[in-house]
């Protein structure tokens, strides 16, 4: 009994202490949770959140004036740069007289 009695108060503070570390992790153990849990909400609205009809059939407008702006755009450069092109290989085989 005497041997109990004096191994006791040497175990009992440490273990206190770390109870009272393990009891303040498992409280936050329940914070860290919610916090992911809304995070995967939001994640998951955004990911399903889809554009209506409207929308995407603006999208289609919009993405085809463009290419058609693009095509139009397009031959005028191409032929801009093979006049340029032509005027600097004709003065590079042209011999000062």
């Amino acid at each position: 009994m005497e041997s109990a009695s004096i191994t006791l108060p040497k175990v009992g503070p440490k273990s206190l202490k770390r109870n009272e570390a393990f009891d303040s992790e498992a409280a936050d153990i329940p914070l860290k949770i919610d916090a992911i849990s809304n995070r995967l909400i939001v994640l998951d609205m955004k990911l399903d959140s889809k554009p209506g009809f409207v929308e995407t059939f603006a999208i289609g407008l919009a993405s085809s004036a463009f290419l058609k702006g693009i095509g139009a755009f397009v031959p005028h450069v191409i032929a801009t740069l093979g006049n340029i092109w032509n005027c600097v290989s004709s003065a590079i085989k042209s011999t000062p007289q």
